[in-house]
């Protein structure tokens, strides 16, 4: 409401329950902006946000809730607050509109969605933009998450509990991957080993499609197939994330499918593991995702796989596993990743054979605080030695 001039209204709704065909459903997901204002995970509301309210049965009010069809009567929460039933949604928002300039909608640019700013089905989300301009020449549309974005990128006490049961649930999926690994096992074997546990430990799911890659997959950048057969020798670049009330951890370990590191690996292992503790030591408000990109970047290059770098070291988690957020720089209450890696290719003229054809990445998510950081993923395992005994083991 304070980031809203009085000109200005904020205006979200669901997202749309996704059918495949002859009426089978998908599992729905909530649209994260509204999810992240009202707690709900349900389809088939809308949500105003009007600092200069808006009149309604006597009353003015600043937060309007439009519920499904006989879900709520109207209910008054507090003096500017107000539940609605959703046939009233239309009439309301079209009067709003008569006096507003700008309007904060949450809908992406998706090429087919119900038009629900016009009350029609089906129209792009270009088209339904003209259309709201044609009848109120002088609005400005602008997408709501340049606002919630500015919030969501510092997380509350609960949020950070629920990424840090997010991220304890993805550990206990790869320490069970790491006990049960060895050659001639499929990927998604491994996979299954992985998702058992989040299931099991009342995940809501994968923040994303879980990543397990090995031998020459491990080079590839965003591998889900998860369908070759590990062989002796081969390096497992396990990428995954469990999702607890819908906030997503994101982890990487490598390991080695046959219990033991080669000492190339080993080398190309230490170097990542060093640069991603190089960039976590450098962290606190203040400090730029730049500045922790160009720390990695550095260990990297003086090791002399600098050639071998793909991607950049830091994202924000959150709602989404890559989550919002409104600038570059570092603040007390993120939540990101340090992810350095070293991607050798099969063929390379620059390195010995044995450094050649796997991928190495090392990822861990920290929270930044006050006057430093604290790695909310530091129980799960990633020293060489922790990762060869803990295969030893079993």
């Amino acid at each position: 409401m304070q980031l809203l001039d009085s000109n200005s209204v904020a205006v979200l709704r669901t997202a749309e329950p996704k059918i495949r065909s002859n009426d089978v459903y998908f599992p729905f997901r909530q649209e994260n902006n509204f999810f992240y204002l009202t707690g709900i995970d349900e389809p088939d509301y809308f949500l105003i946000i009007a600092p200069r309210k808006v009149e309604f049965n006597n009353g003015m009010f600043s937060s309007l809730l439009f519920a499904p069809f006989k879900k709520y009567d109207t209910l008054f929460i507090s003096e500017e607050e107000i539940i609605l039933d959703k046939t009233k949604f239309y009439e309301i928002f079209t009067q709003l509109l008569k006096n507003t300039q700008i309007i904060y909608i949450s809908a992406p640019e998706y090429k087919n969605i119900n038009d629900w700013l016009n009350n029609k089905i089906y129209l792009s989300e270009k088209v339904a933009k003209n259309t709201l301009r044609e009848k109120f020449p002088n609005l400005q549309i602008k997408n709501v998450a340049t606002l919630v974005s500015r919030l969501r990128e510092v997380k509350s006490q609960n949020e950070i509990a629920n990424l840090q049961k997010a991220i304890e649930i993805t550990g206990d999926g790869i320490i069970r991957a790491i006990k049960k690994c060895k050659p001639d096992m499929y990927e998604y074997e491994i996979q299954a080993e992985i998702e058992y546990e989040f299931t099991k430990q009342g995940s809501t799911g994968t923040g994303y499609l879980s990543i397990i890659a090995s031998g020459e997959n491990s080079l590839i950048l965003h591998y889900n197939k998860n369908n070759r057969k590990m062989q002796a020798g081969d390096i497992l670049l396990i990428d995954v994330g469990a999702e607890y009330n819908w906030y997503s951890a994101d982890i990487t370990r490598s390991i080695p499918v046959s219990g033991k590191f080669t000492e190339a690996q080993k080398k190309v292992y230490s170097t990542v593991l060093k640069a991603q503790k190089e960039a976590i030591n450098i962290i606190k408000p203040g400090v730029t995702f730049q500045e922790l990109n160009n720390k990695a970047k550095q260990v990297i290059e003086e090791a002399g796989f600098g050639k071998y770098i793909q991607h950049s070291v830091s994202h924000c988690i959150g709602l989404d596993v890559h989550d919002i957020s409104s600038s570059d720089t570092l603040k007390a209450g993120m939540v990101i990743t340090v992810e350095p890696g070293i991607y050798i290719p099969k063929i390379t003229e620059d390195l010995p054979l044995e450094f050649c054809g796997f991928g190495i990445r090392i990822e861990d998510d920290v929270l930044v605080t006050e006057n430093g950081f604290r790695i909310l993923s530091d129980e799960i395992p990633k020293e060489i030695e922790e990762i060869e005994n803990l295969m030893k083991k079993y």
